[in-house]
């Protein structure tokens, strides 16, 4: 419709404007200082992944540049504190001052050792990560990520696929590949079935479908090494970085049977320790969203496997005060204006913060 009434899509564009530069105004004003005092206030847990991004998918990474930006205008405006901090506070039940503001990276990937950990340190910024264990030790990269190489580096035009477990899980799709949404698309779908499959089949599973996905010739996928070294944690560790734990091989622990859920939880409890000689008492869900990837029974797991607080992405706003239900702000590849508006939004949910980040 927009191809056909031109003068709508100078409205829309004039609108992005407006907001762009309301959202500009009110980060370098101050007044987001004044809202950040409103009531209802929840404690603000900032969750990135990977700072550089080399062979990463873009969804899950911010630049150097943008991470720096970012840290400078939490020390101007917000008081850093650990993550164990804001996990002693709520469970004591003693106020948090209203611009704490913890920082978390998932999965563990090197340059959270290589990249931001001389930026944290130049703004003195606690920070923890978590981290999947069996990438660590195998070097691959996570499974969702090398779906995503798969998917964004072959010349394949069309993907058919079908798929059939020992126990009766079946996949089957025929998607085109021409386009950026059509891959992203194949992705979710993909990602879905296969984060619900125990380890063993998972990987059967991946190995079949990379088979259908050969590599491109003209933009082979990176090549080096992205996930984090044990020395590397030990490295984080050293320098005042937390380290939790973020599962054995980054399964949905929804759909995870005993066996799995137990392995998952207390074995990567219990290999994090051995490495790193530390109590590891905080968890990360992977994906992170209540009802889909965690559930209540899924909580209770976590607290008998020994961990003091766990967290995810989405919760409902009944389980806030959870301390197995931390929700926490993904951060995208903002400039700084723009992640401070988001900043303000996953402190309080507000409409008119949500419609100044519309794209």
């Amino acid at each position: 419709m927009m191809a056909r009434i031109p003068g709508l899509w100078r409205l829309s564009a004039a609108a992005r404007r407006m907001r762009g530069g309301l959202t500009w105004l009110l980060s370098r004003s101050g007044a987001l200082v004044v809202w950040r005092c409103r009531p209802g206030r929840r404690p603000v847990i900032l969750m990135y992944h990977s700072v550089g991004g080399d062979g990463i998918s873009p969804d899950i990474w911010v630049s150097a540049a943008h991470f720096r930006d970012h840290l400078r205008y939490l020390a101007r405006r917000y008081r850093p504190v650990t993550l164990h901090a804001i996990v002693a506070a709520m469970r004591d039940g003693a106020s948090l001052p209203p611009d704490a503001v913890a920082v978390t990276f998932d999965d563990g990937y090197r340059d959270n050792d290589e990249i931001a950990l001389p930026i944290l340190r130049e703004f003195d910024c606690p920070a923890a990560v978590f981290v999947t264990v069996e990438p660590v030790d195998s070097g691959r990269l996570l499974w969702p990520q090398r779906l995503w190489t798969w998917l964004y580096h072959t010349d394949a035009a069309r993907l058919q696929f079908e798929w059939s477990s020992a126990d009766g899980k079946r996949f089957a799709g025929d998607f085109p590949l021409r386009t950026d949404s059509h891959r992203d698309e194949a992705r979710m779908q993909l990602r879905a079935f296969a984060g619900a499959l125990d380890p063993v089949e998972r990987e059967l599973f991946l190995a079949e479908l990379a088979t259908r996905l050969p590599p491109s010739v003209a933009h082979p996928p990176f090549g080096g090494r992205t996930i984090a070294t044990w020395d590397q944690l030990r490295h984080l560790r050293d320098n005042g970085v937390t380290i939790g734990a973020h599962t054995i091989t980054h399964s949905r622990l929804f759909a995870a049977d005993s066996v799995t859920l137990h392995s998952e939880l207390h074995d990567a409890r219990a290999r994090l320790q051995r490495e790193l000689d530390r109590d590891i008492d905080l968890f990360a869900y992977p994906f992170g969203v209540y009802g889909k990837d965690f559930d209540e029974a899924t909580m209770a797991a976590a607290r008998d496997a020994g961990y003091a607080a766990a967290c995810a992405v989405e919760a409902p706003e009944r389980l806030w005060a959870d301390l197995f239900a931390l929700p926490r702000l993904y951060l995208p590849d903002d400039p700084d204006w723009r992640f401070a508006v988001r900043l303000e939004l996953g402190a309080k949910e507000s409409r008119f913060l949500r419609w100044l980040l519309r794209d």
